[in-house]
């Protein structure tokens, strides 16, 4: 399938989403186009970003500038992951626990705003990379978060080129992992170690 099919096709299967729609949103590329092609797509879109130690403050202000862009309205939700030993012992299951308290806090905050539907922008390379490469994907297969990017069959390449098509700012935005991935797996995570 080819750039413009894939584009046709998550913009049906975004159309056909019959209610309010949430996105988690990073600022980083894959999210930023999801949120664009939903804002596109659906009636009632609003993005979710997750704020905590374990990002820097420019990504924040980098968020808000790509979230202007697209005219996407945002909710920015401070969090502590290191409040939970699961993710701050750091083992080698940190992603899944945290990908977890990440949508538990999710799922709470949309139902309460009557949010139906909540997407991440997970592409199909992330997939092929299976549990053992991205363990915070069977987080998102138990709290039912939609790929749509994925089901779609963007690859990471696809998501820069339409992403470039459509005019967004950070299409060649380099990767960035959270500061938790940059530590030895086992090493106790801290606010004092992240800082440095």
């Amino acid at each position: 399938m080819n750039l413009k099919d894939k584009h046709s096709l998550i913009k049906k299967k975004l159309e056909e989403l019959k209610g309010r729609v949430g996105v988690a949103f990073s600022g980083g590329i894959d999210s930023s186009l999801l949120l664009k092609l939903a804002k596109d797509a659906c009636e009632d879109v609003t993005g979710f970003y997750m704020d905590s130690v374990f990002v820097d403050k420019k990504d924040l202000e980098d968020a808000k500038i790509i979230a202007d862009e697209i005219g996407a309205h945002i909710e920015i939700v401070r969090w502590n992951p290191l409040i939970y030993k699961q993710i701050s012992e750091n083992s080698e299951k940190r992603c899944y626990f945290c990908k977890t308290e990440i949508y538990n806090i999710l799922k709470n905050i949309t139902c309460n705003l009557r949010i139906d539907f909540i997407l991440d922008g997970t592409n199909l390379d992330d997939i092929k990379k299976g549990y053992k490469g991205r363990p915070g994907l069977k987080a998102l297969e138990e709290h039912n978060i939609r790929t749509s990017l994925a089901d779609a069959g963007f690859t990471k390449e696809d998501v820069r080129s339409l992403s470039n098509i459509l005019g967004l700012s950070n299409y060649n935005k380099p990767s960035k992992s959270c500061k938790a991935t940059l530590l030895p797996k086992g090493e106790k995570i801290t606010p004092y170690i992240l800082k440095g």
